[in-house]
């Protein structure tokens, strides 16, 4: 009896024990699913009143952008010495409402090439958590150039220094941490930035983690030794204007030629090469840690808070340029269904995004591809004014372009292999008192005399490099009228495009 009531007892303590082992094991794996924070109490405030108190100082008595803006490149240095400029990249994003954060910053401590992810569900911030979008992370990773691990992310610091900004303005967004390595050249560049945009949506904000020149025998990089101040602002800003530029080659190009010593460099091409070509860039302010605490001259880094907006052409608030890929898609698939099956691409509306349901002027242009390379117009049809919802537009002007464009014999399954297409699409046209307020290449031009009218798209003159009496004259012959019949008593509208190609 006695050694069945012991027997009995062991068998409880021992139960208690291996429970005790288990929920120890099962609390370290659902800690492991947090990246934890590695930099808070060195870099800037761990306790989250103080945080809030210092993120309050930096973003205080700064404007928020009106515009809509869809990318920033702010600095990743310890508080003391860039919270302040970040404060200023981070301000003009404040009344932004995104529901997914593409953060992307650079490795400092392990060499890879790619980009790496994290198995995390969350990032930790002194005052909560950033939830990771898992699906997002699941689609990126089916891809090569995406790698997995936590380890890289739980010791990199440019990522981590942006996320108490964040989650102060975006407590509620999801976030997509990315971390770049070496990008070995610009194919697999366009590759992952391919990627990304099938990813990117109308409501997300892209984030670039990085400082700017790193000076100074500490960094291995001495490119002068006079006037250190002011040859350092002049390489940073020779920086800046190529990366105003939305043209990631000539950016890699510059730090080819200059060995400028951007950590951020590969993450910031990804951004450009993300942007549409009519996204403006916004050198919000830029400093050094020199000028901020006056340490020491021969050593210094520079940083810079910079904005992308896209020109208020179609809409201010509409971010089609990031579905430039699934519109491009729609014409190509419309086309094909028409031509081969004789029959016209049906789409559920109930599934797209607001901004595709919008009325839109719009045209579609076939191009077809010779043996040289060199495109040749194959049909090109539109409306001008916005009578139907943009999805609807792009399906009926494609169709029109490949079957009624009286110039041209229909479009047969045999060419389909060497057609180009390209979207324009439309702002509403507004009246210009005279020709001479016409900006050639930036605007299109609708001309009216008596009942004739005839359009040209914004590219057309830069295509073909006329001067704006050439291209009215054109136009004129276009409309049926003699050649000089825009000198008098036209009337001309213009519009803006976004051309996606």
């Amino acid at each position: 009896m006695l050694k069945t009531k012991y027997g009995y007892f062991y068998f409880i303590i021992g139960l208690i024990l291996s429970t005790m082992i288990m929920f120890d094991a099962f609390s370290q794996k659902k800690t492991e699913l947090i990246r934890k924070l590695k930099f808070a109490n060195s870099w800037y405030e761990g306790d989250c009143k103080l945080l809030n108190k210092q993120l309050d100082n930096y973003l205080n008595n700064l404007t928020p952008s009106a515009k809509h803006i869809f990318a920033i490149i702010t600095p990743h240095a310890g508080y003391l010495y860039s919270g302040a400029i970040a404060g200023n990249a981070y301000a003009t994003i404040a009344k932004l409402k995104p529901k997914r954060i593409f953060l992307l910053g650079p490795s400092h401590y392990v060499g890879f090439e790619g980009v790496m992810l994290p198995q995390y569900n969350s990032f930790a911030t002194p005052c909560g958590h950033m939830e990771i979008d898992q699906n997002v992370i699941k689609e990126l990773k089916k891809n090569k150039l995406f790698q997995i691990s936590n380890e890289i992310h739980a010791n990199e610091h440019s990522l981590e220094i942006q996320l108490p900004f964040i989650y102060k303005l975006f407590p509620d967004a999801k976030l997509i941490p990315l971390i770049v390595g070496t990008i070995p050249n610009e194919d697999i560049l366009s590759q992952i930035s391919l990627i990304l945009k099938k990813n990117i949506n109308e409501s997300d904000l892209i984030i670039i983690s990085s400082d700017f020149t790193h000076y100074g025998p500490r960094y291995d990089y001495i490119p002068f030794t006079e006037n250190i101040n002011t040859n350092l602002q002049k390489l940073d800003m020779k920086a800046y204007d190529s990366i105003s530029k939305i043209d990631a080659h000539q950016f890699l190009n510059f730090q080819t030629t200059t060995k400028d010593t951007i950590c951020g460099m590969y993450p910031i091409a990804i951004l450009l090469k993300l942007l549409p070509k009519d996204a403006q860039a916004h050198l919000i302010k830029y400093t050094t840690s020199n000028e901020v605490i006056h340490e020491e001259s021969h050593n210094c880094v520079s940083y810079m808070a910079i904005n992308f907006t896209v020109p208020d052409k179609v809409n201010s608030n509409s971010d089609i340029f990031m579905q430039k890929n699934y519109l491009l898609n729609l014409a190509k698939e419309t086309l094909t269904d028409f031509v081969t099956k004789n029959s016209i691409k049906k789409i559920d509306a109930q599934k797209l995004p607001i901004d595709l349901k919008d009325d839109k002027g719009v045209f579609v242009t076939l191009y077809k591809i010779d043996d040289n390379g060199e495109k040749n117009l194959r049909g090109c049809i539109g409306n001008i004014f916005p009578v139907k919802p943009l999805y609807q537009a792009i399906i009926d002007n494609t169709i029109l372009a490949a079957s009624r464009d009286n110039r041209f014999l229909p479009v047969t399954a045999n060419e389909l292999a060497k057609i180009k297409i390209e979207i324009n699409i439309l702002t509403k046209p507004k009246p210009v008192n005279s020709f001479n307020d016409i900006k050639l290449g930036v605007d299109g031009i609708i001309l009216n005399k008596d009942d004739a009218t005839a359009v040209f798209l914004p590219e057309v003159a830069t295509e073909y490099n006329w001067t704006l009496e050439q291209t009215l004259t054109q136009l004129s012959i276009k409309a049926g009228l003699d050649a000089s019949a825009w000198q008098k008593n036209c009337k001309f509208s213009v519009f803006q495009s976004v051309v996606l190609k």
